[in-house]
């Protein structure tokens, strides 16, 4: 006999509990269900260059290299430079705690057992910004230790008969220097020197980008998606048009996502988590067609043209999905969407036959009943909730006493 989910053995206060846990995935649940993950990454690269959704504080941007750098000068061996940087970072961890600003600590619960370290996962970043300039993987960086220690003797040694290469640094050489007893003392405030430095390396290596224009031209803002943010109307071109074109994709293709969520509620027998779909996918679709003149003039092959800007390809079957998608629901915004089967086939096909295959929740009973009431159900803000959490980081340093730092070329 199939397994289904239910609610008779639940109490008022499970099911409370239970729907609590549903609307959380309103903003957290992020999971890419429906493989839209290759256009939410594009767009999110084009506006904020260097950046990933598992950041959280601008500051550790400066945090990692200063651990290293203190390494570096002190020679720690290439073979025990993962273990003790490491150390280093579990000391950051336990110096941020002191402060009352813990918002964005990675780590604040893990502590020692933390898997995956700030260091690993700003290492990408640290090279979009130009702050790292050695090349590889952090650990080739480790490895290569032992051969720049070594390039850095003979430069000390070299004469003008022997005279020596020159030794590259790994880290850009005007970081500012960390506060005194790092990192043993630390916290997320950035001084005004530092702010000013990573302002400059933005303006640089990601110019033209709206992470750059925003760091040069804003104040703090509270809002929940860059489309939001009260300084939209001073944008200069081509960001409007960038920033629609994100929120047209992002509210459209929400759409999806609760279908697909209302699908896995219905397979699973769950009434409760049915009502609750049903009515978050009406409440999607009055909100579509309250602007729906945005959607008759929106054009796609623009839309494509900017998801590619940049040279990252769109995979033929995602854009066929949305392409059918957005079609469907302009034809038919005044009928039953919810209930339009072409609009259900669309989406079977999608999970089915090519994001997920037999792995496929509406085909797969058992990833059914795994099934926790929520997949992928936060509309896509393309990393605006760490950005903007790092522009306010940015505008309160720059805000800060201190002397005027001297940008580097």
């Amino acid at each position: 006999m199939p397994s289904t989910l239910s609610w008779v053995d639940f109490t008022e206060k499970d099911r409370q509990k239970m729907m609590e846990i549903i609307k959380m995935g309103r903003d957290r649940d992020t999971r890419d269900e429906l493989g839209l993950g290759s256009i939410r990454d594009s767009i999110s690269d084009i506006f904020f260059p260097g950046t990933s959704t598992i950041q959280t504080r601008l500051k550790y941007m400066l945090f990692v290299p200063w651990i290293y750098l203190q390494h570096e000068r002190n020679r720690t061996p290439h073979n025990e430079i993962k273990a003790k940087a490491r150390q280093s970072e579990f000391r950051l961890i336990s110096a941020l705690k002191k402060n009352e600003d813990w918002d964005g600590l990675i780590g604040k619960e893990a502590g020692a057992s933390l898997q995956r370290l700030p260091s690993n996962i700003y290492w990408a970043g640290l090279y979009r910004w130009g702050i790292r300039l050695f090349p590889g993987s952090q650990e080739q960086y480790h490895r290569y230790l032992r051969e720049y220690y070594a390039a850095l003797r003979r430069q000390k040694n070299a004469n003008e008969e022997e005279p020596a290469a020159q030794v590259q640094p790994n880290w850009h050489p005007a970081i500012p220097e960390p506060p005194d007893n790092f990192p043993g003392e630390a916290s997320f405030v950035l001084r005004k020197e530092e702010a000013e430095y990573l302002q400059d390396r933005i303006s640089i290596q990601c110019r033209g980008s709206l992470l750059a224009y925003l760091i040069n031209h804003t104040e703090e803002a509270d809002c929940t998606f860059v489309w939001e943010h009260p300084g939209l109307a001073d944008l200069p071109a081509p960001f409007p048009e960038q920033i629609k074109h994100a929120e047209n994709f992002s509210r459209i293709m929400h759409g999806a996502l609760l279908l697909y969520n209302l699908m896995l509620s219905e397979a699973s027998g769950n009434e409760e988590y049915v009502d609750y779909y049903q009515e978050w996918f009406r409440d999607w679709q009055q909100e579509i067609w309250a602007c729906f003149t945005d959607y008759e003039e929106w054009s796609l092959s623009r839309f494509w043209e900017f998801c590619a800007s940049q040279g990252d390809a769109i995979p033929d079957p995602t854009r066929t999905f949305v392409k059918e998608w957005v079609n469907q629901v302009r034809q038919k915004i005044n009928h039953d969407l919810a209930g339009d089967p072409e609009l259900r086939n669309l989406i079977y096909r999608r999970e089915v036959k090519e994001v997920k295959l037999e792995r496929a929740r509406l085909l797969n009973q058992r990833g059914l009943d795994m099934w926790t009431g929520a997949s992928g159900t936060a509309r896509l803000d393309f990393r605006w909730r760490v950005v903007n959490g790092m522009v306010n980081d940015m505008v309160r340093g720059l805000s800060q006493p201190g002397e005027n730092h001297v940008k580097s070329r």
